[in-house]
């Protein structure tokens, strides 16, 4: 028999690997490099970013881009695609040099692919594709006298 102490499962570190759950999430891009592909032939940009908002802060989320795919306009057209959506996110009109991106906040959508995270989705900073309200509505009643325009739509 072997001794452990006071060994409790909830003092176990937290898998810091495993997928978030799918949510939208305040992030920033910590990290971007070039790095070949594993057949030698081309590149891609590799992504890290790193949550800042309460749920999941700290958290790193990796995105690989094939903006230089060697084979697939396909692939290029939809990398080329995702990194204008988050040039539009972070507010910036061009870029020469990735490093550029980093560090700036916006909102990314993540869902779970697997095992991992894949983001399908960049807004800019504290935006998401479905807003959620925490405050009380006030609902006030038309009047009886009252006619709706017929012309307008409901929410004009």
């Amino acid at each position: 028999m072997a001794y452990l102490g006071n060994f409790d499962l909830a003092d176990l570190p937290q898998d810091d690997f495993a997928a978030l759950p799918k949510g939208t999430y305040q992030v920033i891009i910590k990290n971007s490099e070039t790095v070949p592909y594993k057949s030698g032939n081309g590149e891609m940009l590799k992504v890290t970013y790193e949550v800042i908002s309460d749920k999941g802060k700290g958290r790193l989320v990796w995105e690989n881009m094939n903006l230089w795919h060697p084979t697939s306009e396909k692939a290029k057209t939809i990398s080329w695609s995702q990194f204008g959506s988050i040039m539009n996110a972070v507010g910036v009109q061009t870029c020469q040099d990735s490093t550029e991106l980093h560090d700036k906040p916006m909102t990314v959508d993540l869902d779970v692919d697997g095992q991992y995270n894949k983001i399908t989705k960049w807004h800019p900073a504290k935006s998401s594709s479905a807003p959620v309200t925490t405050e009380p509505v006030e609902v006030v009643a038309e009047s009886a006298n009252s006619t709706p325009d017929a012309k307008k739509a409901p929410w004009e």
